[in-house]
Parts: structure tokens; C-alpha cells; sequence
């Protein structure tokens, strides 16, 4: 509210010295006496009064710094209405609100000064940042601004000052809104154990200690050869007759369906079990925040399992704002590592051998390698698994002296395990003779360690009718 005073006689021999200002809500307790200094001053602004209220107010001045004169006839007023915003709409690096005055209320009192000009300036401030253009809007009416150049997935705080005559009443926040969230990345095959599969995704989160975010996966089925092959021929053929528009390159790869619905989750992956092969399968991700819905209200989803992140009940799925979809991913079917190539035995003793292999042929496509060397040996029927290993070589230790064995490694990773293995034979020595200074250079070299793979040879024991007793 603006004040103003008639101008002073310049000519009357009492000094003006200061001016109070009487203000009060009139419906509460008055508020406190404002007082002005300066003689000369003939207009003051107050401020930060309530929108839409009456208030009453009255002047009087001192003269020779000790006599009040008495107030001014009291004086009835109401303040203009609030500003109102609401989001229209919001996107990645855009919002739409919608900008009105709320409606004047009806005073109680006769004779109240209603301010209420045809067209009024405001001005908009983004996260504190005032924009460099004022806007205007007319009585009764409303307008919808649009904000561009945004941040992805983050809070803006929307605040309007009015301009009433030349002064800026100051700025009061109107919304707090948000754009959506980024695009989740290109869905990957993290593992693959038969029909059972985990999809995988990137996703940056700028907001994840503010807000639920909720992921939604869907999956197409590509369309029969023969059937997208028809499809093409009579595209060809309505070319040739003129009926259609030249086929663009993208035609001419594989087509699919529409994309269902496979289900939510809270992280960045998805387990599921296809009924079908993978490599007929279209997959891509969304995301929404469970605070932007299209009636503006938060609707926070809740697991149905508290340990399982994929059972989330999305009553409504429509009721979300939801990101742009993330880029299809399409994977082939996907090999399990070959076998690992290449086995041999160095420093074979009577007890112990070091086994080697080769990295499996395909080993550059899958990460997280593992080995596990399995054993049998003359005295077993199956091969047991005896340890494993990220490398290609391990010690073998507690071998049975002058015993033959089998050793066999396979690989796995996240797509399945190796199959067709390659198995190894070989035989430990015999027992090394402890008197190594006196025995003959043959049997020395003999129980050396060796790298042989060749079998031990059995030792022969003499018929007991021709042992000759001593």
C-alpha cells in the first residue's frame, strides 16, 4: 500500500518534524505505529501485507518535535488479490504453468478503496534468478508462460513480484515444480541362465534421496520373417506402380509389435523368465517420479515383498509422468564360454602337479570369467570340483603317489557355463627314493619332477611259486 500527503504550506510558522502511520488489520489487533523522520518525505510504501484483507489506516503529524496533531479520518481498504500459478505441463527441459489473480473477495465494510487497475506488470524469478522480461495480465484474466532451457530432473522455485505504479512490491513463491527424469540408458543382457534372463540399465538419478523413482519395462516381439517379407514385396510392388513412398533404409530391418508391459522395479535391472528366445525379443525403459502425476498429487508406490525391488503395485501406470523412452535394446542369442583350451601339466611330482589351460575363444565377450578345476582319480567315479579360480593356472597338491587322474576345467560367467570340455590325463611319479646320494642315475632321474603326461607304468610283482624263499 502506497501513502501520499498533501503538500505543506510552505508559509505556516509551525515546523512539520515527523509523521506516524496507523495501520491495522480490521479484523486484528492493530499493528505496530509506524513513524517517519524525515519532514520532508511525502509518500511511504509498507509492505508484506496480507493479499485479499481489509485494512484501515490513518495519518497525523508532529510538530516542534513534541505536539501529535490529530489523526486523519480513518480510511478503509483492501489489498489486491494473490497471485496463483499452477503447472500446465513439464518435460525434460521445459515446464508450462498457468499464471491468474485469484478472485476479490466482498469487504464488510461500506465505503472500502478497492485497488483493482485493468492491467498489471509482474516479473518472474527462477531458483532466485529474476527473469529478464516482465510479463503482463489483464483483469479476469489468466496467462501461460513457458519456461525453456531447463536442467533434466531437477527443482525449480517459482517466485512473481507486482509492480504497483513504480514500485516492485517484492517477490513471493507461487510453485515448486520439477522436470522429469533423464532417459534411462540402452537396456544390456547382464546374465543369461537358459530361458531365465537379467536386463540392465544406466540411469542418471539427480534427485534419489528426494523422491521414489520407478522403472517400467516393456518388451515387443519381432514380427514372423515370412510375414515382414510379404510386407516388403507388396511395399516394393505399390513403388512400382506408383502407389507409395520409396521404402527408407530403417524398412528394411527386422520389425516388431507393440511393447507390453513385463512389470516395474525401484533398480536399474529386471529378472524374468522368457517364454520365447531372446533374440526375438525388443526391450526399452522408462521412468517416472512417484511425486509428478498428471492431478499434481504424490503417489508413492509401495512393494507388495519388502525384499523384492519388482514387486511394485502400479495400480495406474497413466497416473505417472513417465520420461522418454530409453533406446531399444535388442541382444542376439548370447554363447556360453567355450572351453578353455590347452591343458597341460608342468612339475609333476609324486604328490603335487601345476595344471595350465588358455583362455576360452570367446573370452572377450564375457566379463567375470571363472574356472573351476574338477578331479577324478583311479579310486573315484565322478569328477569332483576341487577348486576355482579367476586365473589360468592352479597348484595341484595331495596327489596320491603313482596314481592316474583326470582333470577337466570349465568356465562360466554370466551367460552359462562351458560345455564339451577338454579332460586331461596324466600320473603322479613314485615315491622318491630318500638315500638320493646311492641310487642309480636312471631311477634319479626317474622320480625328478618332470612335465610328462604320459602314465606312470605299474609296477610288476613276481608270481608266489617262483619267489624263492630266502
Amino acid at each position: 500500500v502506497l501513502f501520499r500527503s498533501d503538500e505543506v504550506d510552505e508559509r505556516a510558522k509551525t515546523a512539520i518534524t515527523k509523521f506516524q502511520i496507523h495501520l491495522a488489520d480490521v479484523n486484528e489487533q492493530p499493528k505496530d505505529t509506524i513513524t517517519l523522520a524525515d519532514p520532508a518525505v511525502r509518500e511511504h510504501v509498507v509492505a508484506n501485507l496480507r493479499p485479499n484483507t481489509t485494512y484501515i489506516v490513518a495519518v497525523r503529524v508532529c510538530y516542534d518535535d513534541d505536539r501529535w496533531g490529530v489523526w486523519s479520518k480513518p480510511i478503509v481498504f483492501m489489498t489486491m488479490p494473490a497471485l496463483m500459478a499452477k503447472l500446465q505441463s513439464t518435460a525434460e527441459k521445459q515446464v508450462e504453468l498457468l499464471v491468474w489473480r485469484d478472485s476479490q473477495a466482498e469487504s464488510q465494510h461500506d465505503e472500502t478503496v478497492i485497488w483493482c487497475p485493468p492491467l498489471t506488470e509482474h516479473q518472474l524469478s527462477i531458483n532466485a534468478n529474476p527473469c529478464a522480461q516482465p510479463f503482463t495480465l489483464e483483469k479476469g484474466t489468466s496467462t501461460l508462460l513457458t519456461l525453456d532451457a531447463l536442467a533434466v530432473d531437477t527443482e525449480y522455485r517459482i517466485a512473481v513480484q507486482d509492480k504497483v505504479l513504480k514500485y516492485w512490491q517484492g517477490y513471493q513463491e507461487v510453485l515448486v515444480c520439477e522436470t522429469i527424469p533423464h532417459a534411462p540408458q540402452r537396456p544390456m543382457l547382464k546374465e543369461r541362465k537358459g530361458p531365465k534372463v537379467v536386463i540392465a540399465w544406466g540411469h542418471n538419478q539427480s534427485m534419489p534421496d528426494h523422491h521414489q523413482y520407478v522403472y517400467m519395462l516393456e518388451m515387443a516381439i519381432q514380427e514372423d520373417p515370412e510375414k515382414q517379407r510379404k510386407s516388403l514385396v507388396t511395399q516394393k510392388r505399390n513403388e512400382v506402380l506408383g502407389k507409395g513412398s520409396q521404402t527408407s533404409p530403417t524398412d528394411a530391418g527386422p520389425r516388431f509389435g507393440q511393447f507390453e508391459l513385463l512389470g516395474f522395479s525401484e533398480t536399474t535391472e529386471f529378472a524374468i523368465e522368457l517364454p520365447i528366445a531372446i533374440h526375438n525379443c525388443y526391450f526399452r525403459v522408462q521412468c517416472c517420479k512417484t511425486n509428478q502425476t498428471v492431478d499434481g498429487e504424490d503417489a508413492p508406490v509401495a512393494r507388495t515383498d519388502y525384499h523384492d525391488p519388482q514387486s511394485l503395485y502400479v495400480e495406474k501406470p497413466a497416473h505417472y509422468i513417465w520420461s522418454r523412452p530409453s533406446p531399444i535394446g535388442h541382444f542376439r542369442t548370447p554363447s556360453v564360454p567355450a572351453h578353455p583350451s590347452g591343458l597341460h601339466i608342468s612339475n609333476l611330482t609324486h604328490n603335487a602337479a601345476m595344471l595350465h589351460w588358455q583362455k576360452p575363444a570367446n573370452h572377450a565377450q564375457h566379463t567375470g570369467l571363472v574356472y573351476r578345476i574338477h578331479l577324478n582319480n583311479s579310486y573315484q567315479d565322478r569328477f569332483t570340483c576341487i577348486a576355482e579360480t579367476s586365473e589360468t593356472h592352479l597348484q595341484l597338491v595331495d596327489l596320491v603317489t603313482n596314481c592316474h587322474y583326470r582333470v577337466a576345467v570349465t568356465a562360466e560367467s554370466t551367460m552359462g557355463v562351458s560345455v564339451n570340455n577338454n579332460t586331461l590325463h596324466f600320473s603322479t611319479r613314485v615315491v622318491p627314493t630318500t638315500n638320493s646320494g646311492t641310487e642309480p642315475a636312471k631311477a634319479r632321474a626317474a622320480n625328478k619332477a618332470a612335465n610328462s603326461t604320459v602314465p606312470a607304468r605299474r609296477a610288476l610283482t613276481a608270481p608266489e611259486d617262483v619267489i624263492i624263499s630266502a
